[in-house]
């Protein structure tokens, strides 16, 4: 509003406080007018946090929570929700494990528990729990809290052992009318690339590698290749992203809504890669009286995926990324006749493999989404604190997969192209019904909330796949033209949840604060002597800043201690896992195919839920009028009853069943530092620090001291069998790489007679340590018992560094996110770009080879037979790395003369612009097998990482 005061005429500063509000001091000196926005105060104990099925102040917050306000979400662009958690919050990994458009995100909060089923977090948007947010909209987010410890999750019982995201999108307030549009676009380009041998070397060392042989040289004048074609030239490529957001908001004494509407479009770095998202929400809260109230969220979205092929296991396999860096450099991309090169007649020493630039063009791999998620409640004031609450909620999706793979690609030649379509029908129905109670008694306060849930989902599922086509001008749309039929396949499930849950909070004096909750779980995926489970937490909180002895310290504002125990679940395991179930299974009978059905899963009626217990104590301090925050945590979580896929005996007739064996336990520390560094007239610095450790370790695999990973033979690797990347074993982490361990080269004949027997035992050869042999100690010789854990995927510490500055009208806000530690398997690099044997491209490092004459080299000699192609220290790389993961600069223009306009606000913004790595990939974020919890910090030629570089624009009416 407008007011009018008078000051004395030597005032010189107006000091403006608000409960709620920053205070901000205003220079008055020989001014007449001024005009005062004050800021929202993120600090302020007032604060009021979204918690499960309800609010609560953050002053009487018992347990471990991390929120994300609107304006700290919203300060850079991003493609979606999970994205902007990135170095935000303590205790909170965020790995964006495939950089492609819309590529898939892994979130770990306080680590992983379980070990061959997903960590991924719970997300709960508007009161609907659900595990994907990659169709949601950035742009809605009005608020994020993030439940870490058992207290906090512990009301989401069976689900809530991985942690919870709870997302409140946007609505208007009282009195507010907005139109509001926001605008960006921009470039992306690829951070870097790998430095690999052009024509003439790689011919170089392919001949070498041939003559080490006793073979001619494929390359009688190397020098006549040149450069030779360069395929990560000739993949990558300048990407375009643009997002436009309309925004309009009413807010009444009655009635308050929001409705937006969002496009956003990214083209990737890599050619024939796009990613679009139209999406709209209506948001509306009304009293319809003093004592009835409704509500409702409601969003709609389309997501339209063109993904490039991803690796699926070597050779042929290969995925355009990991083609583009290993294809030899002297082939070409087109033929003579311009179609694209196929090298079906083996051509040159390389192995037959797609051309890169035809498996990304020649390709067509597109996914659709449209979903529909909405949850409407209604709320009744029975008593003064008594309130019922009836929620109705709806998540209802349409997937369809539609793959065409042509006849120019090496893998689709003979077939004459390959079509893949596949449909996927979700519907996912909720019903809650809750009684909150709020009492104040003098001294004491209660606030108690009891409710009973219903949730069911059923799903229809069918593939038809097909090859032989005339050519490739249908593609995946008329599979009637295609030669070979495929059978169809189709499938469908359902499973329901029903659950009772209750809370009591408790404050005395305003100081003492206790919280209990449990929730009873019945979940149709567990078995008949097993379909319920308790979960129970308890928190005590003490405000030790409002005893007497602390309040006669000035400086310190706020003081609390926090304790709690609880205990939470997991249950996102396949369908009808306790169940016996049949499976399909086809014969040849003369000269017929034959399908029958026979037995394919035994039966195991006692199969219940993951457990995991959590313990955590913290502590929140404020001082210096609030300008200083910190909290530290520190958690210990056990998980027992591991769901495990156990080996059965042969004899059975199955080769496995889901067990609920084993243990693991994860131990961490979390301090988050937020501070207003500077706050001077028209100067402001805020700054916000978090730092995360967790210790992983298995603790139990129900009698077996050890087991390999999948992917670990040579079905993902290609590695000879017996020869295992990744061991789960008792006392370790959970991604623990398991090989052997590099010794440097046999660089001399004494090298050869001392050291260990190995098969491959010459000059220039690689060498390994002996470690240990069939007694338990080193034999002479390199066998399987010298294979020993070189490395793991779990982080020393994670950590995220913010800061806040504004002049005048100019802010500034820069994010660091780094983690260190960590190690990664680049498997890339250790069976191919470092083999020298002169069938595909090597790393420009290899010229730093052994010969005769540079006996001293890094790498060993080449050769056609090439070295051991081993799991081993070779290829742990340091996969630490600290990134300057945004830095935006923005302008807020003074509009307060302009009636129709509120706000204006130019930005200019970068992300990804630095990152400091000893990494020798595309980027040390990297995991090619997305959210496999064993296979994790693998790099098998994932999509590579862009920066990005933005304007944009944000205008309110």
């Amino acid at each position: 509003g407008r007011f009018t005061m008078t000051v004395p005429e030597d005032a010189t500063t107006l000091v403006i406080s608000f409960i709620g509000y920053k205070k901000m001091e205003v220079d008055i000196v020989n001014k007449t007018e001024v005009s005062i926005t004050l800021e929202t105060d993120i600090q302020s104990l007032s604060e009021v946090v979204v918690v499960g099925y309800g609010t609560v102040k953050k002053s009487d917050l018992t347990g471990s929570v991390s929120s994300i306000g609107e304006d700290e979400f919203q300060s850079m662009p991003m493609a979606t929700i999970d994205q902007g958690l990135q170095g935000r919050a303590a205790g909170v990994q965020v790995t964006q494990a495939d950089a492609a458009p819309g590529g898939a995100i892994s979130v770990r909060i306080r680590g992983g528990n379980s070990i061959n089923n997903t960590n991924e977090p719970l997300y709960v948007v508007d009161g609907f729990p659900t595990r994907d947010i990659s169709t949601l909209n950035p742009g809605d987010v009005s608020s994020i809290e993030i439940l870490k410890d058992a207290s906090a999750t512990a009301i989401y019982g069976a689900r809530g052992a991985n942690g919870v995201v709870i997302i409140t999108t946007l609505n208007a307030k009282e009195g507010q009318s907005t139109l509001a549009l926001n605008y960006y676009t921009g470039v992306q380009n690829i951070t870097n690339t790998v430095d690999v041998l052009n024509g003439q070397e790689f011919a170089e060392m392919a001949n070498e590698a041939f003559i080490q042989d006793g073979r001619a040289v494929p390359f009688p004048d190397p020098a006549a290749l040149g450069a030779g074609t360069d395929w990560q030239d000739a993949v990558f490529r300048t990407g375009r992203i643009s997002n436009y957001q309309l925004n309009f908001t009413q807010g009444t004494e009655k009635t308050k809504y929001a409705v937006t509407g969002n496009y956003f479009s990214q083209e990737g770095i890599v050619i024939n890669s796009k990613f679009e998202r139209y999406s709209g929400r209506f948001n509306i809260e009304s009293e319809i009286s003093e004592a009835l109230k409704f509500g409702s969220n409601l969003s709609i979205s389309r997501t339209i995926n063109n993904e490039v092929l991803v690796n699926s296991g070597g050779g042929g396999g290969a995925g355009v990324v990991h083609n583009a860096l290993t294809v030899t450099p002297d082939l070409p991309i087109y033929d003579d006749e311009g179609n694209f090169f196929i090298n079906v007649e083996q051509i040159g020493p390389g192995f037959r493999r797609d051309n890169p630039v035809a498996l990304a063009e020649n390709v067509t791999n597109r996914t659709t989404i449209s979903r529909f998620l909405g949850n409407s409640y209604l709320s009744y004031d029975i008593l003064k604190g008594l309130t019922a609450r009836v929620s109705f909620g709806a998540d209802i999706t349409s997937r369809k997969s539609n793959q065409y793979i042509g006849s120019e690609t090496f893998r689709a030649f003979f077939q004459k192209g390959i079509a893949n379509v596949g449909t996927v029908n979700t519907i996912n129905i909720l019903n809650e019904n809750t009684l909150n109670y709020r009492k104040d008694i003098g001294v004491h306060s209660i606030d108690l909330l009891a409710g009973i849930t219903a949730q069911n989902e059923k799903f229809e599922s069918m593939n038809v796949s097909a090859s032989g086509f005339i050519n490739d001008q249908l593609e995946f749309n008329d599979l009637s033209t295609a030669t070979i039929q495929e059978p169809t396949r189709t499938g469908s499930g359902e499973w329901s949840l029903l659950s009772y849950l209750a809370r009591a909070s408790y404050t005395l004096n305003d100081k003492y604060l206790f919280t209990l909750s449990g929730r009873i779980d019945g979940s149709s995926r567990f078995g008949a002597d097993n379909k319920y489970g308790f979960f129970p937490s308890g928190a005590f909180g003490w405000r030790i800043s409002d005893e007497k002895f602390i309040q006669q310290l000035k400086t310190i504002d706020n003081l609390k201690l926090r304790l709690s125990y609880g205990v939470t679940g997991f249950q996102e395991i396949g369908l009808y896992r306790s169940l016996s179930r049949l499976g399909s299974y086809e014969y040849i009978i003369g000269d017929q195919r034959v399908v029958g059905l026979g037995p394919n899963r035994i039966a195991n009626p006692d199969l219940k839920w993951e457990r995991t217990t959590q313990f955590n104590v913290g502590i929140d301090l404020a001082i210096l009028s609030n300008r200083l925050n910190f909290t530290a945590d520190y958690y210990a979580k056990e998980t027992n009853d591991l769901l495990l896929d156990s080996q059965l005996p042969y004899y059975s007739g199955f080769s496995s069943s889901t067990q609920n064996v084993g243990s693991t336990e994860n131990k961490g520390l979390e301090l988050s530092l937020g501070a207003t560094a500077i706050n001077k007239n028209d100067f402001r610095w805020n700054i916000d620090l978090n730092y995360s450790q967790n210790r992983n370790k298995v603790t139990d695999l129900g009698g077996l001291e050890e087991f390999f990973g999948p992917n670990s033979g040579a079905d993902g690797f290609y590695n000879p069998p017996g020869s295992p990347a990744i061991i789960i074993r008792k006392g370790e982490p959970v991604n623990s790489f398991y090989g052997y361990v590099a010794d440097g080269l046999f660089r001399t004949q004494a090298d050869i007679d001392n050291g260990p027997d190995h098969r491959f035992m010459e000059l220039g050869d690689l060498r390994f340590k002996d470690i240990s042999g069939p007694e338990g100690v080193p034999d002479g010789k390199i066998t399987p018992d010298d294979r020993t854990i070189i490395g793991n995927a779990q982080p020393d510490f994670i950590y995220g560094i913010s800061n806040f500055f504004s002049y005048k009208g100019f802010d500034l806000s820069i994010l660091i996110q780094g983690v260190y530690g960590t190690e990664i398997l680049n498997s890339y690099r250790l069976y191919e770009l470092t083999s020298l044997r002169g069938v595909h491209n090597n790393l420009a490092a290899v010229k730093d080879r052994w010969t005769p004459e540079n006996i001293d080299a890094q790498y060993p000699k080449a050769d056609q037979r090439g070295q051991e192609q081993f799991v081993s220290s070779l290829g742990i790389e340091d996969g630490s790395y600290l990134r300057l993961r945004n830095i935006t600069l923005g302008y807020n223009f003074p509009v307060q003369s302009v009636k129709w306009l509120k706000e204006l606000r130019l930005y200019v913004s970068a992300q990804n612009l630095l990152t400091i790595t000893d990494y020798t990939g595309y980027d040390p974020e990297v995991n090619s097998f997305g959210n496999n919890p064993i296979n994790q910090g693998i790099d098998y030629g994932a999509y590579p990482r862009a920066k990005t570089f933005t304007v944009g624009a944000n205008i309110k009416f």
